[in-house]
């Protein structure tokens, strides 16, 4: 059914994924707490939510849901490398320009395309996850498997998709213009080493964190709001207005934080990012490398 090339990338795509959302997790964990509710951003309030977490949650709530992202992230990842190449030769086979516009477009349809497949077969995860992470005060859920089953059979199917149209739109935007980047300069620029894999990767996430922001920011709202208020002191709407539509999430941000709401959290972004991206890509590589010479050698003993 599947080839061992694919498998290889699909294996090389999970640990990407991985071993990139450990590392940034107690940062994810921050991020999310402000996104999701209507508090003022700061590196100051940041840098306070991070001391009341260590002291009133302990160290190990950095990675509150982490094992929900796990469990998220490892087919998100490793779906999103292979259906890349997947898509990349469906829609374009062997014709290739070698104009750097034309080649950022060749990356951009199926990094998006990509990115919008993964989502859509691993989202609920990223529900589950979010629920989990924003409980503070009090615990509705008591881990995984219980916030899944809990949110399906209270909201249903709903209630595991909430948020889903800001999320399709942000990771179609940010999947094709970060995969675009970092492997238009693969291609054009050439990567030397594992230093460069991060660095291009790097600069790929940031740029795409950038451009589909603000949907990660309406995604936050829709996932959180009628449930932070019950497991915090938090709120995630400035009023009782019903909310239906990701439209009306966007203008109760806006109105009541302004434009710079739409980018709550973003400066932590600017680390968190860079590094989550380098990881990912770098660690792709070195797993493909690794797939690569071991296929040779086995080739080369028969």
């Amino acid at each position: 059914l599947f080839t061992k090339e694919e498998i290889n990338k699909f294996i090389s795509g999970g640990a990407a994924g991985a071993v990139a959302k450990c590392v940034i997790a107690p940062l994810d964990r921050v991020k999310v707490l402000f996104q999701a509710t209507t508090r003022r951003f700061t590196v100051n309030n940041a840098f306070l939510e991070m001391i009341r977490i260590s002291r009133e949650e302990g160290i190990r709530a950095f990675w509150k849901g982490n094992y929900a992202m796990m469990l998220r992230i490892i087919p998100y990842s490793a779906i999103q490398f292979a259906t890349y190449d997947y898509y990349k030769k469906q829609i374009f086979g062997a014709d290739r320009n070698s104009s750097k516009t034309k080649l950022m477009l060749f990356n951009f349809m199926p990094g998006a395309l990509a990115g919008a497949t993964a989502v859509l077969l691993t989202y609920p995860f990223e529900v589950t996850r979010t629920r989990l992470a924003i409980q503070t005060t009090s615990q509705v859920y008591r881990g995984v498997s219980h916030a899944f089953w809990t949110i399906g059979k209270a909201e249903g199917m709903k209630g595991l998709f909430n948020g889903f149209y800001p999320t399709i739109c942000g990771i179609a935007i940010y999947s094709g213009v970060s995969f675009s980047l970092y492997f238009t300069s693969k291609e054009v620029i050439g990567h030397r080493g594992n230093l460069e894999h991060f660095l291009f990767g790097a600069a790929a996430g940031i740029i795409g964190q950038l451009s589909a922001y603000p949907f990660d920011v309406v995604r936050k709202r829709m996932q959180a709001h009628g449930f932070i208020e019950k497991v915090s002191s938090f709120r995630a709407t400035h009023n009782e207005e019903e909310l239906k539509s990701m439209l009306s999430y966007w203008k109760m941000i806006v109105r009541g934080e302004g434009l710079r709401g739409l980018f709550k959290g973003f400066s932590m972004n600017i680390v968190k990012s860079p590094i989550a991206s380098g990881i990912v890509h770098t660690t792709n590589e070195v797993m493909n490398h690794y797939f690569e010479d071991y296929s040779d050698k086995e080739k080369s003993y028969l």
